[in-house]
Formats: structure tokens, sequence, C-alpha cells
């Protein structure tokens, strides 16, 4: 079994976002993606979290579901062959 995760996967996708990356669906309207917040000292969290665009301009905690997860359309604003 290879431990290297399919370009387009959630895992693949988890590796991005790892990085700093943003990344999103196919499916996703054109403005919406996840992203990494790691908190610093002035934040009230005190723990990583995945935030999403649900609206242009307003961010919101995600947590992906079994369909996202399974999903095979994730893209990310890296480009890497």
């Amino acid at each position: 079994m290879s431990s290297i995760a399919t370009k387009g996967s959630f895992e693949w996708a988890l590796i991005e976002l790892r990085e700093g990356h943003q990344c999103w669906r196919h499916i996703w309207e054109k403005w919406q993606y996840i992203k990494i917040q790691k908190p610093d000292h002035n934040s009230k969290m005190t723990l990583a979290y995945f935030y999403i665009t649900p609206q242009e301009g307003l961010f919101t905690p995600w947590n992906p579901n079994q369909i996202d997860m399974m999903a095979q359309d994730w893209e990310s604003d890296v480009i890497k062959d």
C-alpha cells in the first residue's frame, strides 16, 4: 500500500493545507475555500482548526463531512506536478 496521497483526494488536500495553502472542491463557488487557522498569542482558540468562506469575505470554522473526505475533486492554490 502506498503512503503517497493521490492528487485531488482529501488526504492530498490535507497535506496542502498543512503546508499553509488554501484548498477547495471543484464543485464549490469560485470564492469558497478552506484553510487551517493556527492560533497565536492573541487568539482565544488554542488549537488549529479548519475554516471556510461560506460567503465572500466571511469566515467560519469547518468540519469535513464524509462526502468531502471521499471526494477526488480537491484543488489547491499551488500547482504541483
